[in-house]
């Protein structure tokens, strides 16, 4: 009686399993996301300009990606159409006042295409997050599995890093966070209240030195 439910326990936990992966959109027209933030983009290694991959990216709103996750979560995936070297890591790079939370990767959130290179680690740095793929490289024809990171801050089109082999990489154009309005106003009100700051010093040095020290 127990190893028939295990079995059947098994059985439907397979087809939810597969369900699952065939109701989960390709990141680039996922509904999901947010409309202006998904998308693919190009990855040229070679000076002929020809495609030699892709990018799928995906930014989703707090609770769009998964209920749990209260944070933004930004999602790419890696693919390699036809480079010659294999793919050994791919990073973001955002502003130091829109940290990421976490970096990690989705086992069943993919294409339905089965499969995926997994990154050795996933590791948010100062201005970047990063995936590295030492023993796992993403061969011609080949793809990642869906990358992510959470931060509390949402998206604009920023740049990212794709390392082919170690003779360089491609530069590529993929959300990033950016700081709230709020906290964007407050750095600029403090650029201008430096700069007003060292103009009024600047000026008051001069009249000194026209006109001697008086009481200003």
């Amino acid at each position: 009686m127990k190893r028939r439910r295990f079995i059947w326990t098994g059985i439907t936990l397979m087809i939810l399993f597969t369900f699952g992966q065939n109701v989960f959109a390709a990141l680039y027209d996922d509904p999901a996301a947010i409309p202006a933030f998904c998308g693919q983009e190009d990855i040229y290694f070679g000076a002929d300009m020809v495609p030699d991959g892709h990018i799928d990216y995906a930014v989703y709103q707090p609770g769009q990606y998964d209920s749990f996750i209260n944070l933004y979560v930004y999602a790419y995936q890696v693919f390699n159409d036809s480079a010659t070297v294999g793919i050994d890591y791919f990073s973001v790079g955002f502003s130091p006042d829109t940290p990421a939370i976490q970096a990690l990767y989705d086992l069943s959130r993919s294409t339905a295409e089965p499969g995926g290179s997994i990154p050795d680690t996933s590791s948010v740095l100062m201005q970047s997050v990063i995936h590295i793929f030492q023993h796992d490289c993403i061969d011609s024809g080949e793809h990642s599995r869906t990358l992510l990171f959470t931060s509390n801050y949402g998206p604009q089109m920023g740049w990212g890093i794709v390392s082919g082999g170690v003779t360089g990489g491609a530069i590529v154009h993929v959300p990033t966070p950016v700081p709230e309005p709020a906290t964007l106003g407050l750095f600029i009100g403090g650029a201008l209240l430096a700069f007003r700051r060292s103009r009024n010093k600047y000026e008051r040095k001069q009249i000194t030195q026209t006109f001697g020290d008086i009481n200003l």
